[in-house]
């Protein structure tokens, strides 16, 4: 009910980025990318397209980058204030998504994670996230080591879920597309003592004002990215 309230206020906004992006490039307004989701399972994600049309040919998939030479002029300027997602609300009435959750990849990435990365599988044991803990605390994961470092926020997310940390997480959020910070690439932090409860633990938003507050939350920081029988359970009952 919430996502369909939210796509019926941004009709409007919606239609202006659609002749935006029509009138700048060729192609069509939204891009359809298959996304994993919740069990490992396909579905089709919803963006607003920022790249010029055909842009992996003869490529394939690849990672993405700050100031990617993909993007249109107006793509840049959708990714940097994250509104190319917006779309995505559509998926969360479908079912395929949630507000909150660990962002949903492509198969082809995930097949690389899996192999690469232990305990990657474990992210999806809840609903990808139209943004997440991830996202908030650590920024765009551009590289599989990067991704390394970014999945301990998602476990944390699933280990540690309610209602107060998503609220803090969407208000980060928001926060940051007010602000325009948008996405800046991750770069891996050899011998960083940063973990995602420290930043879990030092941060916390308040509703009247908007500002980033030390707070004690009680969280104790999980010593590897692992998730036992209790938090799978737990995750399963969140949704």
């Amino acid at each position: 009910a919430l996502a369909a309230g939210m796509l019926a206020v941004f009709s409007i906004p919606f239609a202006v980025l659609a002749l935006l992006i029509r009138l700048t490039s060729p192609g069509p307004v939204i891009y359809r990318q298959t996304r994993v989701g919740k069990d490992g399972k396909p579905f089709t994600l919803l963006k607003f397209r920022t790249m010029w049309v055909d842009a992996e040919k003869g490529t394939g998939a690849v990672w993405g980058q700050v100031n990617d030479p993909r993007t249109t002029a107006v793509g840049k300027w959708l990714r940097r204030l994250r509104l190319d997602e917006l779309p995505q609300l559509w998926n969360i009435i479908r079912g395929d998504m949630a507000f909150v959750g660990p962002r949903p990849e492509r198969p082809e990435f995930v097949q690389e994670l899996e192999r690469a990365i232990p305990f990657y599988t474990y992210r999806h044991l809840v609903k990808p996230g139209l943004t997440g803990w991830a996202q908030v605390a650590y920024s765009y994961a551009a590289t599989a080591d990067a991704s390394r470092e970014k999945l301990r926020y998602d476990l944390y997310y699933v280990k540690h879920m309610s209602l107060l940390f998503d609220v803090l997480i969407v208000a980060s959020t928001a926060k940051a597309v007010i602000q325009g910070r948008g996405v800046v690439a991750a770069t891996p932090r050899s011998g960083s003592t940063e973990s995602p409860a420290s930043t879990h633990q030092g941060t916390a938003v308040s509703a009247a004002s908007g500002a980033v507050r030390p707070s004690d939350t009680g969280a104790s920081s999980p010593s590897e990215p692992d998730v036992g029988q209790d938090e799978r359970n737990e995750a399963t009952r969140v949704q």
